[in-house]
């Protein structure tokens, strides 16, 4: 099909990919290439040789070589992100993971005047595994080359693993099921030594960060929330929230953690229902485990910090929020293709999905006290909705409909369907 040009194809979590014979021959990957410290070459059983699946860190190596995007090609992304959130009626967006070559484009945004969220800009960081701390001098210069009013640069994202789909790249604390009758047992890998991360979280904190780390699997949760306690030791507290994102798995001794470290449980209700995702995560943790994931209710009663993250647009096509909320409330496919619900002990009630996808999101954004909620001080971000949804079934929150989305008193979208 390709003929002689080079595939690359990405899983639905966007850590693992898939590529053709022309793009392993660009990549310099053969039979005598070793696995990367974070990642794996798979090969044929019989031949050894690549067979196409690349994971975690070998998938980098390869998506390393696609060819950047022109800088008016990075606005229009830009743009049209913007333009689709506010579609949803949103106001307010933290762009995780943010080169700089988006954070420049989101800039450029700002001064045509077509900024129309409050914008939290996660300085990225090296993917994958690393022996060295952090150039701290360099992330300081891109805070402050690219914040301003509008734009929020006082963040940083750090990968700890990988994803527990089929790939089994999640750090967990105890080991997956076997790939095969013959596969060894294994407990994913950590992307980080833990020393290495306690350092740079201590300094990233002295130097006023708010740091997302990666942490899908149990194991890295505990490694990320005991830099975060390393980080209270050295600095004091310091006011900020660090941010654990995924962290779908939590070992119950871990839970109160995050309450007494003011740790924030940074989710994704978009995938909280059945669904091949799901399949696929059960499947690898196995049973009754793989069932218990992104204990929400858990972490309220334990007074938790919660976020509720879309992980748009790598693992889900869509940011509209009705459907992680409609997630949040049923733990069933808000979409009805898939039967069932998932882990059902954890649903919450439509209040407090509400105060997370709003109050607790501006928060998480050191916004709290400038948007979030409709208060007399606030700038006026306010959306007008097709239906009240504390008066429909909470099957049909998916459905809703934004009729009108207004970001600083400014009219941003108008639903002309409406």
């Amino acid at each position: 099909v390709s003929g002689d040009k080079a595939v690359l194809l990405n899983d639905d979590s966007n850590h693992n990919g898939w590529v053709n014979s022309r793009a392993l021959a660009l990549a310099g990957i053969d039979s005598n290439t070793p696995d990367p410290a974070d990642g794996t070459i798979v090969r044929d059983a019989v031949t050894g040789e690549p067979n196409g699946l690349l994971l975690e860190g070998a998938e980098q190596r390869a998506s390393d070589l696609l060819p950047q995007w022109r800088d008016e090609e990075m606005q229009a992304g830009a743009r049209e992100a913007l333009r689709i959130a506010n579609s949803f009626g949103i106001t307010g967006l933290k762009e995780a993971y943010s080169e700089p070559r988006a954070m420049a484009a989101f800039q450029a945004l700002e001064t045509a005047g077509d900024l129309s969220v409050h914008l939290a800009l996660g300085i990225q960081t090296p993917y994958g595994h690393r022996e060295e701390p952090l150039d701290y001098s360099a992330i300081d210069a891109q805070r402050d080359r690219y914040a301003s009013a509008g734009l929020h640069t006082a963040f940083v994202k750090v990968f700890m693993d990988g994803v527990p789909t089929a790939s089994r790249t999640a750090a967990m604390l105890q080991p997956y099921t076997p790939e095969h009758a013959h596969a060894e047992p294994h407990r994913g890998l950590l992307h980080l030594d833990p020393e290495l991360l306690t350092r740079d979280l201590i300094e990233l904190d002295k130097r006023g960060y708010t740091v997302k780390i990666h942490t899908a699997g149990d194991r890295a949760v505990r490694v990320a929330l005991d830099a975060i306690a390393a980080a209270r030791k050295a600095n004091g507290d310091s006011g900020l929230r660090h941010e654990l994102a995924h962290a779908g798995y939590i070992d119950p001794e871990d839970l109160p953690r995050f309450a007494e470290l003011d740790a924030v449980a940074d989710l994704s209700p978009y995938l909280w229902h059945p669904s091949p995702i799901i399949d696929s995560v059960v499947g690898a943790v196995g049973s009754p485990r793989g069932e218990q994931y992104f204990p929400v209710r858990s972490l309220l009663k334990a007074n938790a910090p919660v976020l509720a993250g879309s992980d748009w647009p790598a693992a889900v096509e869509t940011i509209d929020p009705w459907l992680g909320i409609e997630a949040l409330v049923t733990r069933q496919d808000p979409r009805g293709q898939f039967p069932g619900s998932f882990w059902p002990e954890e649903a919450i009630d439509l209040a407090d999905a509400l105060h997370i996808m709003t109050l607790d999101g501006a928060r998480a954004m050191r916004l709290e006290h400038i948007t979030g909620s409709i208060e007399i001080g606030k700038s006026a971000d306010m959306i007008v909705l097709d239906r009240d949804i504390f008066a429909i079934e909470a099957q049909d929150i998916s459905n809703t409909r934004v009729v009108r989305t207004l970001f600083a008193g400014k009219l941003v979208y108008i639903n002309k369907q409406q």
